[in-house]
Parts: C-alpha cells; structure tokens; sequence
C-alpha cells in the first residue's frame, strides 16, 4: 500500500491547504516528513494516517492504494 497523493492533494486544496507547507503545518507535522510523503518516498506512519484522515475527512480506503509496482 502506498500514499494516494492525488487524493490527499485534492483533499487538502479543498480545504485551502494548497501546499505542501500548509498541509504539513495543519498536520503538525514536518515539512521535511510531508516533502518526503507527497514525493513518494516514504509512506505514513499510523499516526501520520489518522492525521491525515481526521484533518481532510477522507477514509484509508481513499488515503492509500494498491502498490501495483510492487505487485507485479
């Protein structure tokens, strides 16, 4: 499984979060952590997730997808 950037993307412009700085100061979290996320480099942590999800409303079925690199 792995970060479905474009969701959280979505998710966040639409609740003015329009980069990557102000996603990661709504989620407290790192700007180093959240450069790291978006460019796909690392996956969230638990935590991270429930972040993300509570912040943005969305569920972990539309926060993470199938790694279909991994798959194959």
């Amino acid at each position: 499984m792995r970060l479905n950037v474009e969701y959280l993307r979505k998710a966040a412009a639409q609740a003015g979060d329009n980069t990557a700085y102000n996603i990661a100061r709504r989620l407290n979290v790192s700007q180093s952590t959240m450069s790291r996320l978006i460019n796909g480099k690392c996956n969230p942590s638990a935590a991270t997730q429930a972040k993300i999800r509570r912040a943005y409303g969305i569920s972990l079925d539309e926060l993470m997808t199938a790694d279909v690199r991994s798959a194959a």
